[in-house]
């Protein structure tokens, strides 16, 4: 699950390039920049790997159940999902970025950065973004960034 990003056409014309995918990453630690999903292994965040139950850098500990947030309170809509998110029911960038452990999403690249820089996106919900837009709302969120799948087609 996830959602795919392309470069903006005129609806009139075929589909534009596939720029990307993002997708929930499991926990992360906002303050040190660090997965514990994967065990750690920012390679191995999609796979079923338990999480760290703590950030290796500074010992923060998950403190999470199903229906409470990382801060311990009940789930809400000001505070960034990524599971929410790829389901669509928070939209990307209407949260504060997290502080601390919290989820994360990832980004993978199907195109090089440079191309798609600039350009006008839309997502597979048909949601239009200008670059900067794309930036704040979208790779914001997403601290994980692959490019192992430029060139590749998926979605």
């Amino acid at each position: 699950m996830g959602t795919n990003y392309y470069l903006y056409r005129n609806p009139d014309e075929a589909e534009g390039k596939h720029v990307g995918k993002c997708s929930a990453a499991g926990l992360y630690c906002w303050d040190c920049h660090q997965t514990l999903a994967g065990g750690g292994d920012v390679k191995k965040v999609h796979m079923e790997i338990k999480p760290l139950p703590a950030c290796p850098k500074c010992g923060k500990k998950v403190a999470l159940t199903p229906w409470l947030s990382p801060k311990g309170n009940l789930l809400k809509a000001n505070e960034f999902n990524p599971v929410l998110v790829q389901l669509g029911l928070q939209k990307p960038g209407e949260t504060p970025l997290p502080t601390g452990i919290a989820g994360a999403s990832s980004f993978t690249w199907a195109m090089p950065i440079e191309e798609a820089k600039g350009h006008t996106l839309i997502d597979e919900y048909e949601q239009v973004y200008t670059w900067e837009d794309f930036e704040r709302k979208v790779l914001a969120y997403c601290p994980i960034q692959f490019t192992d799948s430029i060139g590749v087609d998926f979605s």
